[in-house]
């Protein structure tokens, strides 16, 4: 799954995205460094008279010397104060500098991807597009584009989340390292039972829904083109029924997609909640372990940021498994979708075509591959002379227009325009 991403989404756009890991990566420096500044600040708070051990009055002291200030511990508890709201302003603006990186990527990967993806439909052979059918073209193209820029907002938020962690872990090795292991190894745990299974689950139901979704654009558009007739035969109510039970179809799978990503949140939560618990009870019952009520407070502050960033990467990545589908398709219209050959001689504006021939002629229709509609057709067209093509409704009068435009090419056989095969015509001269 990753390796999709990568190659279709971050990779043709690595500057930017390292740019905006860089902010991040600054921002959850930040984040941590005003938790870890609670540490100071408490111990000054709870015992004055030791805060000439703490090394923040150090800092203090010899910024009031210089200044020619007093210094006293509420100078120090007010210094400590100070430094933690500046933190969380810079954390904070160079936040909104992250999110509008994120957003104007998106937008412009929404735009470059949705004109890639039009402009591969436009360019594609003439059979392929009528055999996917409107609706479902209409479909992928919104619904890729929508995976895309959904999945660069859940990368970057995937990303955060990852240096948060690690910054996260540096601070609770400088606290108390064996708060780690007590930490860690639950979550772990949690993730390792609970993560690919939701994972694999969402997938299943994101490619439901996005067969769903299709068979519903192609129904309404189907309808639509045919109201006419639906008026004509009085059968509004069949339409209306098709969508109706397209929509019962859907609704369950949806309400299940929206609420597989907020399960392993919860049990993270939850899980997080005992092992705060269970750490605070530790350092209570053995003081030897040398954990400070101001550390405690720390570490208490962290878990109750980090928590809900751990449960927040869980249901990113069930997300990203939920439109896993809709991107994969995208990127099989992109690589697979036949292409119209370009190229060869070209016709210029100037030039009089005086014959065109039919050789042996036979074609057959892909999506009706045993009904033969042409067979062995042999015919020259002159130019200056009118020449009429009559026949019965499916004889292929309609099909041999469209191989002189080369909306198809013919089976067997060959077109020669003024004894040039048609395939080796640029069908753009």
């Amino acid at each position: 799954m990753f390796r999709l991403y990568w190659r279709l989404v971050f990779h043709p756009y690595l500057t930017r995205i390292l740019v905006i890991a860089a902010t991040i990566f600054l921002t959850s420096t930040l984040d941590v460094l005003s938790i870890g500044m609670i540490v100071p600040v408490v111990s000054i708070m709870i015992a004055p008279e030791e805060s000439s051990s703490v090394w923040i009055s150090d800092v203090v002291q010899t910024v009031t010397s210089k200044a020619n200030l007093s210094n006293n511990y509420q100078v120090v508890v007010f210094t400590g104060l100070a430094v933690i709201v500046i933190l969380v302003i810079i954390k904070n603006i160079i936040l909104l500098l992250q999110n509008l990186l994120v957003h104007r990527l998106a937008t412009n990967v929404e735009m470059h991807f949705k004109v890639k993806l039009f402009n591969t439909f436009m360019c594609a052979r003439y059979e392929e597009i009528t055999s996917r059918g409107r609706g479902v073209i209409i479909e992928d193209l919104s619904r890729a584009a929508t995976g895309v820029v959904s999945s660069i907002s859940t990368a970057s938020s995937l990303l955060n989340g990852t240096m948060l962690i690690i910054t996260s872990v540096v601070l609770l090795f400088y606290l108390s390292w064996w708060s780690i292991p007590i930490i860690g190894l639950p979550l772990l745990l949690v993730y390792s039972i609970t993560g690919p299974r939701i994972q694999r689950r969402s997938a299943q139901i994101g490619s439901q829904l996005h067969e769903i979704r299709r068979k519903n654009s192609v129904a309404m558009v189907d309808f639509l083109d045919g109201i006419r007739v639906i008026k004509a035969s009085v059968i509004e109510n069949v339409a209306v029924g098709r969508i109706r039970a397209l929509l019962q179809e859907y609704i369950p799978l949806y309400v299940v997609s929206r609420l597989l990503p907020s399960i392993p949140g919860a049990i993270i939560e939850i899980v997080g909640a005992l092992l705060i618990t269970i750490l605070i009870l530790i350092a209570v019952a053995r003081p030897a372990l040398g954990l400070t009520l101001s550390e405690i407070a720390a570490i208490v502050v962290l878990m109750r940021r980090l928590l809900p960033t751990v449960s927040a990467m869980q249901q990113n990545i069930v997300n990203l498994n939920d439109k896993l589908r809709v991107v994969e398709i995208a990127d099989e219209t992109l690589s697979n979708l036949p292409i119209e050959k370009t190229g060869g001689n070209v016709l210029e504006d100037n030039d009089c075509i005086e014959q065109i021939e039919l050789q042996d002629l036979s074609f057959t229709y892909h999506s009706r591959p045993d009904e033969s509609v042409l067979h062995d057709i042999n015919l020259t067209l002159h130019r200056g002379q009118v020449t009429a093509f009559v026949g019965q409704t499916g004889s292929g009068k309609s099909t041999i227009a469209d191989l002189l435009i080369r909306l198809y090419d013919p089976d067997t056989g060959q077109i020669l325009v003024d004894n040039v095969n048609l395939r080796e015509i640029d069908i753009y001269s």
